[in-house]
């Protein structure tokens, strides 16, 4: 009896010699903690020489051997130790695994050897999958850039040969003529346009885009920049058009020339009025355009008399007033004024016919 247990006991015990593992601490690049299924290795890696951390944790107190592999156990060792719980290596040279104008997955293997105690060998494997590109995306095509007030706004398409992955983002550098200072904002990949705020009037700026792919890669700067002048809106129509002046929608002249400033809320009520309600008929459009071509001279007798001006807001408030109930009244108010001015006038015309 004695003997089958012990027996049992000896098998028992083997399962046990045998659950040893390693386990990941961590992946670093750079220092920084590297996420394997949310990061791709880019071409700014492979020739930096980036410097990849795998720190890792051996449940034994001893081992023969724990070594990294890229591919297969046959191919060739990045490192092997008996002692370390951590491999470094480059993105170049004998250690790297990358090569430019390529794309896919590397599988990295660490690999533990060890004998247990029935003087066996054994080995553990933990597989990790790295994404590499470092392919340079395509840039986009047709920039064009249009001219505003201390701003210009920049259209592109995408070019045909690139994925959404491949235009993960775009980024926009604009350089002035002046102090040569460059400068950058980025956008999503899915953008066509963006307006660049902050520029100095009447001075020449040089624009050019570059695609970044998801990878991080980013496509070369061979385009060639296109240039834009932002020009100050003085509230006269022809004169912007005239010099190129490219910002959405007109301006109210008079309004701005009564108020002093085309930010006023005044102002802005009319031009809501005009852009939300105007201009989404045929017959407001017809008003909107007549008024652009008889205003602008009005307009400058306007900011050059503050009387004129004083008038102008006198006559303005109640044309104020009526569109700011259109536009911000609800309905069922409406209605109800309506219902009241309709009751008014039947008891009206009643009182005049003698009915009452």
């Amino acid at each position: 009896m004695r003997f089958i247990y012990f027996i049992m006991l000896f098998f028992a015990t083997i399962p046990i010699f045998g659950q040893q593992y390693i386990s990941l601490n961590s992946i670093t690049k750079d220092q920084e903690t590297f996420d394997i299924e949310n990061y791709y290795l880019n071409l700014d890696d492979y020739k930096d020489n980036s410097q990849i951390s795998i720190s890792f944790f051996i449940s034994l107190a001893s081992y023969d051997k724990v070594a990294l592999y890229f591919g297969t156990d046959s191919s060739e060792v990045i490192d092997e130790s008996s002692t370390a719980t951590t491999f470094t290596f480059g993105m170049n040279g004998s250690r790297g695994f990358l090569t430019e104008n390529t794309e896919g997955e590397k599988k990295a293997i660490l690999k533990l050897t060890y004998t247990n105690e029935l003087s066996s060998e054994v080995s553990e494997r933990l597989e990790l999958n790295f994404k590499y590109d470092t392919q340079k995306p395509q840039n986009p095509s047709k920039i064009t850039v249009v001219s505003g007030d201390e701003n210009l706004k920049v259209s592109w398409s995408h070019n045909e040969d690139s994925s959404i992955e491949d235009r993960d983002k775009y980024q926009i550098f604009y350089t002035d003529s002046v102090t040569n200072d460059e400068k950058s904002k980025t956008v999503s990949g899915t953008s066509t346009s963006a307006t660049i705020t902050g520029l100095t009037n009447d001075r020449l700026y040089y624009v050019t885009l570059v695609a970044i792919d998801k990878a991080g890669n980013k496509a070369d700067r061979s385009i060639e920049a296109v240039e834009g002048t932002p020009i100050s809106v003085d509230d006269f129509y022809e004169y912007y058009k005239n010099h190129g002046g490219g910002e959405d929608g007109g301006f109210c002249f008079i309004a701005t020339a009564a108020y002093g400033s085309y930010d006023n809320g005044m102002v802005k009520i009319l031009r809501d009025f005009r852009d939300n309600y105007l201009k989404t008929t045929t017959l407001g459009n017809i008003f909107v355009d007549k008024y652009y071509q008889i205003s602008p001279p009005l307009a400058k007798k306007i900011a050059g008399s503050s009387v004129g001006a004083f008038i102008t807001r006198v006559l303005l408030e109640p044309v104020v007033g009526y569109v700011a109930f259109v536009m911000f009244t609800p309905i069922w108010v409406k209605f109800t004024i309506l219902a009241l001015f309709v009751y008014g006038w039947i008891r009206y015309r009643k009182y005049r016919r003698g009915i009452i």
